[in-house]
């Protein structure tokens, strides 16, 4: 018998990135692994029909409510293990196994991977290995305790919070928990989940031998006006799908925290967020 192994990969719009990171999964024999693609953009590609099971999504939904999408059709399947990917994300080699490994041998918990980004000299340097929730403030503090995937520690090791990508869970969540798109339509999804399973005592463990490569480049704009940026903050504080959003911020706080504690934790983190945390998010601009 293989152990059957669903993975969820949101998309919209952006074939190139999601064939890459298709062809970059390597799939242990003993596994019989199906690829739910939920996508809000335009139909794939005709080459994409037999090699992934099409999720046609609104539009209108973000990561969040696409990745519900996926675990629905995927709970269908009953899968052993559920994996979390990304459509503009690569996976180390060996990756898969080394995860459901971990899973094999440490029921009720989720395997996440450390996040790279490749090199010209095709070395992998490290963005981040996990997020630190910082107590009550939750606030997902990036993680960078070496440089490179050759340096990285052997031993897993429990953490807070970790991003939604290369994560790998048993299948019997999808039976248990949803996600929650209303509260947290787009940013925020990953981390309310992990919360909302962890408040079911399942923990993120990262498995540092295994790895996720970010396959799109990101950087702020050049020379952009004062008054574009001053509008790009604004955009940031108000509106729902970005994580310095004061709404967000609160409805993520109020649904994990008790009263008064959610309060106190919104004030901090949204002040920690928009002074300390200015400087990062003007160079995004």
């Amino acid at each position: 018998m293989r152990d059957s192994l669903a993975i969820i990969i949101p998309t919209f719009n952006e074939p190139e990135l999601l064939e890459q990171t298709i062809r970059s999964l390597d799939i242990p024999a003993n596994v019989e692994a199906t690829i739910f693609v939920a996508n809000a953009g335009d139909d794939l590609p005709v080459q994409f029909s037999a090699l992934v099971s099409e999720i046609k999504v609104d539009s209108k939904l973000w990561w969040t409510g696409q990745m519900q999408a996926g675990m629905d059709e995927a709970k269908k399947t009953s899968p052993k293990w559920v994996l979390f990917l990304n459509a503009d994300t690569s996976m180390v080699p060996g990756s898969i196994s080394k995860l459901i490994e971990f899973g094999e041998n440490h029921p009720n918990t989720i395997a996440c991977c450390p996040a790279y980004e490749k090199q010209p000299d095709g070395s992998l340097k490290l963005i981040y290995s996990h997020q630190l929730d910082w107590g009550f403030l939750l606030y997902g503090k990036l993680v960078m305790p070496w440089r490179t995937f050759a340096d990285s520690p052997k031993e897993p090791f429990l953490v807070d919070l970790t991003g939604g990508q290369g994560t790998l869970f048993p299948g019997e969540v999808l039976n248990k928990y949803k996600m929650d798109p209303e509260n947290c339509p787009h940013y925020g999804g990953d981390h309310d989940f992990w919360l909302t399973l962890r408040e079911g005592g399942i923990r993120l463990w990262l498995v540092p031998q295994a790895g996720i490569i970010n396959d799109r480049q990101f950087g702020g704009m050049l020379n952009t006006s004062l008054s574009k940026k001053l509008k790009g903050l604004w955009i940031r504080m108000s509106n729902r799908l970005y994580p310095e959003s004061a709404g967000l911020m609160w409805r993520f706080r109020k649904k994990h925290l008790p009263l008064p504690i959610a309060v106190i934790s919104f004030i901090c983190a949204f002040g920690i967020r928009w002074t300390l945390g200015l400087p990062k998010m003007l160079k995004r601009l």
